[in-house]
Order: C-alpha cells, then sequence, then structure tokens
C-alpha cells in the first residue's frame, strides 16, 4: 500500500504516519503534522500456482500479522490530502511459457476510524481483480468501482 498514484514517474510517497499522540483524557488522536514521518506497507510477495480457471489459491495472512493504522482520513478530496493506493503486481505464466505481467491499483477514498478494523480483499482471476474494503465492525460493504490498470 503506497501514499501517491502508482503511475507517477516520482518516487512513491508514503501513505502511513508512524507516529501520533493521543489524549489519554478523552481517547482522541491529535492531528498529525504534515511533515511527520510516513511509510509503505508490503503486506504479501510470494508466489501461488494455479493451473485452471475453477482452481483457487487463497492466501491468509497468519492471525498474527496486523498493520494498526493511526486513525487516518484518506477520504478528503483536496490536493494536500494524503492518499492510499493498493497496488497489486502479478505475473500470469502459462504453458507455452509466454508470461503476462500486470500492475493494477486502487485509491482507497475512506478514513480509517479510531476503533474500528478494516479488512482488504483482493481476489485475482482470469477475470479483473477486484478491490473490495469492509469495516469488519458492522461488516458493511464498500460500493464496487472500477479499477486503473497500469497497462
Amino acid at each position: 500500500m503506497a501514499g501517491s498514484d502508482p503511475k507517477s514517474t516520482t518516487e512513491t510517497a508514503k501513505a502511513f504516519y508512524t507516529e501520533g499522540a493521543i489524549d489519554l483524557s478523552t481517547g482522541h488522536w491529535k492531528e498529525h503534522s504534515k511533515d511527520a514521518v510516513k511509510q509503505d506497507f508490503n503486506w504479501f510477495s510470494g508466489s501461488e500456482d494455479v493451473t485452471s480457471a475453477s482452481e483457487s489459491k487463497p492466501y491468509t495472512n497468519p492471525t498474527s500479522d496486523y498493520l494498526f493504522v493511526i486513525p487516518q482520513d484518506f477520504s478528503q478530496k483536496t490536493t494536500s490530502a494524503d492518499a492510499l493506493y493498493v497496488v497489486v503486481e502479478y505475473t500470469i505464466s502459462y504453458s507455452d511459457q509466454t508470461t503476462m505481467k500486470t500492475k493494477v491499483y486502487k485509491q482507497l477514498d475512506k478514513e480509517f476510524e479510531q476503533g474500528k478494523a478494516y479488512t482488504i480483499n483482493l481476489t485475482i482471476g482470469l477475470t479483473p481483480i477486484e478491490f473490495d474494503v469492509t469495516t469488519v465492525e458492522g461488516w458493511t460493504d464498500i460500493n464496487q468501482v472500477e479499477i486503473n490498470s497500469w497497462n
């Protein structure tokens, strides 16, 4: 996950703040400085062999792996607002040794709120990748939208 448009020719900006301050008397996070240090997050790198369109090889993160995010609002539409992109790069290798490399991305314009957990599901198949972000608390689905192809 990155903080700037993956099609940009400049280095990808970072997305997540690495520090913050919480007011223990209220339980609320204080405003982040726009100059604060941020980081990207690479959740999974690896390979899975799938030999047919009906075969499935789901990847499930170990139950000990979590990304804790300081409450952050990625839904603002101003040019100086923080941005969050999910970037997926994958290669499809065919039996005739042909390979097709693909990179797709989707900007998530969601506010990550205090006290809530979110699940990001990616479905990669021979059809387009589907992005789905849900709030674990309440199990609310996010509207399906078109994704942008890197190719």
